[in-house]
């Protein structure tokens, strides 16, 4: 059986689309999860495809009491790119750039030279991720990248890749 939503609460998400859209879907991904990466270019094209009729919604699975500073750093950064961009595209982007440059062996510093200009306050960046670390930790999500179309899980045994045949039902039905 698919796993539902106990909180559909998307206020404290990245929101992209249709804000008063019936429909949601919502993608739950780490900006070092190889196997978001994968699927970020799927994502990306139904953001494109769908933002008239769906509000889309990203949160970050973040465990904000791991010691990890780096981790913690790419996250605020992130999230500071949304919070002060006023083109949200430019988070989608960013998003993009940094799967690009994930792995350790990677230059980062083009990424960081690019989006420094949108770093501010870590304080609202991590109040933000705190609001996704509770997000995710009350619907019980334990992988990434894990995808909600409405309140309901795409299904694990579907692939990832064939969500964007799935969009069109869900549009329908609402």
């Amino acid at each position: 059986m698919q796993k539902k939503l106990i909180d559909t609460n998307f206020s404290g998400a990245f929101v992209f689309g249709n804000e008063k859209a019936g429909g949601t879907l919502t993608f739950v991904t780490n900006p070092f999860c190889k196997h978001c990466k994968e699927f970020y270019p799927v994502f990306l094209k139904l953001v494109k495809k769908y933002s008239d009729e769906l509000r889309i919604n990203i949160f970050f699975d973040i465990d904000l009491s791991r010691d990890d500073l780096d981790n913690r750093t790419v996250h605020v950064n992130l999230t500071n790119i949304y919070i002060n961009s006023e083109n949200k595209i430019e988070f989608l982007e960013a998003l993009s750039g940094w799967y690009d440059v994930q792995g350790y062996s990677e230059d980062k510093s083009v990424w960081y030279q690019k989006y420094s200009k949108y770093f501010g306050s870590s304080e609202n960046a991590l109040a933000v991720l705190k609001g996704h670390e509770e997000w995710v930790s009350s619907n019980g999500v334990h992988f990434t990248p894990n995808i909600f179309i409405n309140d309901t899980e795409y299904p694990v045994q579907y692939k990832r890749a064939d969500l964007e045949f799935f969009i069109p039902e869900l549009l329908s039905e609402n």
